[in-house]
């Protein structure tokens, strides 16, 4: 009796488990980006999801952007969003430079280039007085320091979102 009962128990929590799964902690769709490398899927759902959790609402599969890693002719030139008139937006990565980064970095360039293709957002070289990049839209050319990381991720990805919260980032 005992063992009917702790079976019938472990079904019902099965499917109660079962049930209540959030479609969000499922995996990346591999079908949800066509035409965008498959190293590049995480970072568009998590800029997805980092432009709902302010308010904005971002569809990077129905807007047609496609994403590639590959070789960038041209020194010192991490990635770019180009601008085509007979296709839609594409955004490249420099292979070798892709290889050299850490997860944070990963995102930062992908976000950094996304802010370009879909927020329209130009390149931004504010630095705080140590130095310190206050926007990942910074183009690289200038001299600040880069300060993301995770304690100030969430100051930098308001300020991509919403340029008005550039101060808010902090170490």
């Amino acid at each position: 009796m005992k063992r009917l009962l702790l079976s019938k128990c472990l079904l019902i929590f099965s499917l109660i488990a079962f049930l209540g799964c959030d479609s969000q902690d499922d995996p990346v769709d591999p079908e949800s980006y066509p035409g965008v490398d498959s190293r590049l899927w995480y970072f568009f759902d998590a800029f997805e999801r980092e432009a709902k959790s302010r308010g904005i609402e971002v569809d990077l599969r129905a807007s047609g952007l496609t994403g590639q890693i590959g070789n960038i002719d041209g020194a010192n030139v991490a990635g770019g969003c180009n601008f085509h008139s007979s296709r839609p937006n594409e955004i490249i990565l420099d292979s070798t430079f892709w290889s050299t980064l850490s997860f944070l970095q990963r995102e930062m360039i992908v976000f950094h280039e996304l802010g370009h293709c879909v927020l329209y957002r130009e390149h931004r070289e504010a630095v705080d007085v140590t130095g310190r990049c206050l926007s990942i839209m910074r183009s690289g050319l200038g001299q600040c320091r880069d300060g993301y990381s995770e304690t100030t991720r969430d100051g930098y990805l308001n300020e991509l979102f919403d340029p008005a919260f550039a101060n808010e980032i902090t170490p």
